[in-house]
């Protein structure tokens, strides 16, 4: 049995284990941490920025009483950038801001003070291509409109209207050749006025077109099917036609987009994507009795390719026309929307595939797109959704050659 400790013993133990928790709680005196950050921050500039333009601010909050000091250690190839004792980066050598050699810099920077740990800033400089601020922003107010031009030998169903900006520079512009819904109804083009007037505001050159009508239904509809995505590349052809001859639209003939609204997306999906080997061999049999891939709808020999496509609530008959390595897509749908069903519905006695399921098969191939989302059951939103409509200019950047 342990005996219990005298009453002055035990106030003395007391007294020491409350002085040794006291020294071991006391680090008034040891020195403060001083650990500098990890920093990841982006900018963009003009390529060919002139010497001297400023790029960005890559500072830190400096820890209270210390100096802080930077330095680029990496990524700076020709001496490019430059950066000043309160962390400002600047462009010193404008030789290598070249968009055509090079899109990005990665700079590594150094951050000290004396009784710190270092850390280190990542400074990610994008280079814009000359085209991007014309091509994203708007510039022109003044926009032309056609009266209707025809762009083929068929009459009404081959018209479209062609909208210009008003003292744009002679740069040759790209094109957006952009069909209208309807059911083979003829087109009601007005309602695609605004999107027109935008695209054209920033630099396009803007056709919006009409094609094969067949209101009575008196065609077979695969027959009608085909005459109008033959009538898409022809308008398409067309512009690239009249930049070989008479140039009187001043256009980019290597910068060519095609797009449509509802019907007119269908056909404006199919013309980009499918071939004569994703036909059955009866299908197949019908569009090489209408000329085969390209058709007879007018202005031979001329390419009929795109470098993006535009779908407004539009819909797909098979995912599987849209391979790797094909154009970029960009898609507005409404999630409810009633006509054209975001992931599949019926149109006619076919199932087509709408904008949720060519994204995800777009996801899974490995080809470039952008999907703006809409809620609601609209189908006309996606006409009408400016924001949406600056989303898909500034993806058809990335595509400019």
């Amino acid at each position: 049995m342990i005996a219990p400790l005298k009453r002055p013993n035990l106030l003395l133990l007391i007294l020491l284990l409350f002085f040794f928790t006291a020294g071991c709680n006391d680090d008034d005196d040891s020195p403060e941490s001083c650990e500098l950050p990890f920093n990841e921050i982006a900018f963009a500039i003009a390529e060919n920025a002139d010497a001297g333009t400023v790029v960005g601010d890559a500072s830190i909050v400096p820890p209270s009483g210390k100096e802080v000091s930077y330095s680029i250690t990496s990524g700076n190839d020709g001496n490019t950038f430059g950066i000043n004792t309160a962390g400002e980066i600047s462009v010193l050598n404008n030789n290598l801001l070249d968009y055509e050699q090079r899109q990005q810099f990665e700079l590594e920077i150094a951050v000290t003070a004396e009784g710190c740990t270092d850390g280190v800033v990542t400074a990610i400089i994008n280079l814009l291509n000359e085209k991007d601020e014309l091509y994203s922003d708007q510039f022109f107010e003044n926009i032309s409109k056609s009266e209707l031009i025809s762009y083929g030998p068929n009459g009404d169903d081959q018209v479209m209207y062609i909208y210009e900006p008003v003292g744009a520079d002679q740069a040759p512009r790209p094109v957006l050749v952009f069909a209208g819904g309807g059911a083979f109804l003829p087109s009601n083009l007005d309602v695609l006025d605004n999107l027109a007037r935008r695209f054209a505001g920033t630099g396009y050159v803007v056709a919006l077109m009409r094609y094969i009508s067949d209101p009575n239904r008196q065609m077979d509809p695969f027959e009608r099917f085909v005459t109008a995505v033959h009538d898409v590349k022809a308008a398409i052809r067309f512009f690239r036609k009249d930049q070989d001859t008479d140039n009187l639209y001043n256009i980019d003939p290597d910068n060519i987009f095609v797009g449509g609204h509802g019907t007119g997306a269908f056909i404006a999906l199919q013309a980009a994507y499918a071939r004569a080997d994703d036909f059955t061999p009866a299908q197949l049999e019908l569009v090489n009795s209408y000329g085969g891939d390209e058709g007879e709808r007018g202005n031979p020999g001329y390419s009929s390719s795109v470098n993006g496509v535009a779908s407004l609530a539009g819909a797909i008959y098979d995912l599987n026309f849209i391979d790797a390595g094909e154009p970029p897509i960009s898609c507005i749908h409404n999630v409810g929307d009633t006509d054209v069903n975001c992931e599949e519905g019926l149109e006619g006695s076919a199932i087509a595939y709408g904008s949720c399921r060519i994204i995800a098969h777009a996801e899974s191939i490995g080809l470039d797109n952008q999907f703006s989302l809409l809620a609601g059951n609209s189908h006309g939103e996606p006409v009408v959704c400016a924001d949406c409509h600056d989303k898909t200019m500034r993806f058809f950047l990335n595509y400019f050659k």
